[in-house]
């Protein structure tokens, strides 16, 4: 699916693609300083994160939305179905990183 959605990309899509994909990694990246350098618990900087992307997520409809009364269950289902999509795509990566990594110590 991912493949895709690849082929069917403008190349604006694209671009913004990569730009979400570096702003993501800035993210990432604050949080595993915290889990390493502050020595935060895992669990609590993944519920914080998801906390912040809700909240994020809330502003960003309320601010595009010319009347979120209305528009609020449109908008959590198409967010909470970006959200799976992603989760589901980077569970997927993460299994096939676990399978290689335990291929290469059996061999």
């Amino acid at each position: 699916m991912a493949d895709q959605n690849q082929q069917e990309m403008t190349e604006e899509d694209k671009e913004n693609q990569q730009e979400i994909f570096k702003l993501a990694d800035k993210f990432i990246a604050l949080a595993n300083n915290m889990n390493m350098r502050e020595k935060k618990e895992l669990w609590k900087i993944g519920t914080a994160f998801r906390f912040a992307a809700a909240r994020y997520s809330s502003h960003e409809s309320a601010v595009g939305s010319p009347n979120l009364e209305q528009d609020r269950e449109k908008l959590e289902e198409w967010i909470n179905g970006q959200f799976t999509t992603m989760l589901t795509e980077n569970m997927q990566m993460q299994l096939a990183i676990m399978k290689d990594e335990q291929q290469k110590t059996q061999n």
